[in-house]
Order: structure tokens, then C-alpha cells, then sequence
């Protein structure tokens, strides 16, 4: 899967801007980052992201993942057709520093109902 989102990236002139009548990644909108380390610091994939703000060329996002954690606090996303994703999703609660380069694509925004539910926005 890591290939084909490199080959969409490719195809893009300038990552982190998913079209032409979009003008970059925005407060709510999720989109899909190339390439974040795990925590082991080891290996890294692909995975959504929530985009709170913006520092120079660092975003500020906070991290979608399909795992449920007993011990780490994550909110659970309840529209995901419009946040663009298709599996039960956690939004986990750590702000994650990313180059705004590692961006490939827009997926969609956090609806209204889960921003209120998360409140971390």
C-alpha cells in the first residue's frame, strides 16, 4: 500500500496539497501522512492524521489509528464517512510535530459531533 500512496504523491507537484483548488492541509481536515515512526522509533507507515494547526513548515496532528488502547486515552471517531475513513478509527490524544511535506493527500474533516466528543480541537 506504501507504493501506491508514493505513486499518488508523485503525481502531486507539491505534497501536502491534495488539488489544485486546495489550498493545504486546515484545522480539522484529516489527511493521510507518509512514513510517521512508531513509537519504537524503528519503523514507520502511512496513516491518517487530524490537523490542528500549523508552525512554519510543522504541523500539528494528532494521530488516527485502528487500535483500541486500554492504557492510552483515544476517542473513538463516529463519522467516518465523513472524516473519509472506512475502519473503526481512535483519535489518540499526543500532538505529533509532522514536516508538512509528509502530507499526500486530503481524506475529509472531523465532523462537528466527534470535534465536540474529542474536544482536544
Amino acid at each position: 500500500m506504501a507504493m501506491n500512496l508514493k505513486a499518488y504523491a508523485k503525481q502531486l507537484n507539491n505534497p501536502g496539497v491534495s488539488h489544485k483548488n486546495h489550498p493545504g492541509p486546515k484545522h480539522g481536515e484529516i489527511w493521510m501522512a507518509d512514513s510517521l515512526p512508531f513509537s519504537d522509533g524503528i519503523n514507520c507507515k502511512s496513516r491518517p492524521v487530524l490537523v490542528i494547526g500549523r508552525r512554519g513548515n510543522e504541523l500539528l496532528c494528532y494521530k488516527c489509528t485502528s487500535q483500541h488502547s486500554d492504557y492510552r486515552k483515544r476517542y473513538e471517531l463516529q463519522d467516518l464517512i465523513e472524516a473519509g475513513l472506512c475502519v473503526p478509527t481512535f483519535l489518540d490524544y499526543e500532538v505529533l510535530h509532522i514536516p508538512c511535506n509528509k502530507l499526500i493527500y486530503r481524506m475529509g474533516h472531523i465532523s462537528e459531533a466527534d470535534a465536540e466528543g474529542f474536544g482536544a480541537l
